[in-house]
């Protein structure tokens, strides 16, 4: 493994360059484990692929199986590859660790979940998401009050964008537990940064929650997998079905 370092470069143009695309909403695939389940959300529209690195979770990934991960993808998929983004999921890690599992794991984002201290991810700062966990029951007003007011140390750094999922008291991601997504809507409208709509995300309600709050992009985890951190090609077919039409209906 490479020596630590704080000095990262600037997101790839890969992640310069998707801002402005493909509407309704980017979908970022997370929990990602084999190379299979890479291809298959990839194949199906994928346009962010997460790779998680907490080691508590049942998706985790060390860093050299998450570099022999993408290199196998970049391999057997050479042009798609090319415009796809490798995040790396972090609790609580140092800016030299993620910086050095970004090295190993070739990684253009850092999606940060825990309590980290905005000054010390400086020199990272432009290839961060920040994750935001809000309380189900939090109504809309409280919710873009709480949320703006810890978002902006972290806007004042520059970060690449923001993630806003529900909160649960052990698990960082892929809890399956949903909130209310309308709330996000009028968040999106007064922060105008990149915001991505994470928590209980399925092929079932993902129109509604499309049509609810309008967001940048949306994060599923465990509502596209058969079981914790095996992904679902069948539900995978499903969800980007109902992202390009617009609707929602049960599973047949």
């Amino acid at each position: 493994m490479s020596t630590p370092t704080t000095t990262a470069a600037p997101p790839t143009s890969r992640a310069a360059n998707r801002a402005d695309v493909r509407p309704p909403a980017r979908t970022k695939i997370c929990g990602v484990t084999t190379t299979r389940d890479a291809l298959a959300a990839l194949d199906a529209g994928a346009e962010l692929i997460g790779l998680n690195f907490y080691p508590p979770s049942p998706r985790y990934l060390t860093p050299e199986a998450a570099g022999d991960l993408v290199r196998e993808v970049r391999r057997l998929r050479p042009a798609a590859a090319e415009d796809v983004l490798w995040v790396g999921v972090f609790v609580d890690e140092s800016a030299e660790h993620m910086a050095d599992v970004a090295e190993v794991a070739d990684l253009d984002l850092l999606q940060l979940h825990g309590e980290e201290d905005p000054a010390d991810m400086a020199a990272l700062a432009t290839r961060i998401i920040k994750v935001f966990r809000v309380r189900a029951a939090t109504g809309d007003e409280e919710l873009r009050t709480e949320v703006m007011r810890r978002m902006e140390p972290w806007r004042s750094l520059g970060v690449w964008g923001f993630l806003v999922d529900t909160h649960h008291p052990a698990l960082y991601g892929g809890t399956g537990e949903s909130w209310n997504f309308s709330a996000l809507r009028y968040l999106a409208e007064d922060i105008g940064d990149r915001i991505l709509l994470a928590g209980g995300l399925s092929p079932d309600n993902v129109g509604a929650a499309l049509r609810a709050c309008k967001p940048w992009g949306i994060d599923l985890c465990s509502g596209v997998e058969s079981e914790p951190g095996r992904k679902d090609s069948d539900l995978l077919r499903r969800l980007f079905e109902e992202i390009h039409d617009g609707t929602t209906r049960p599973a047949t």
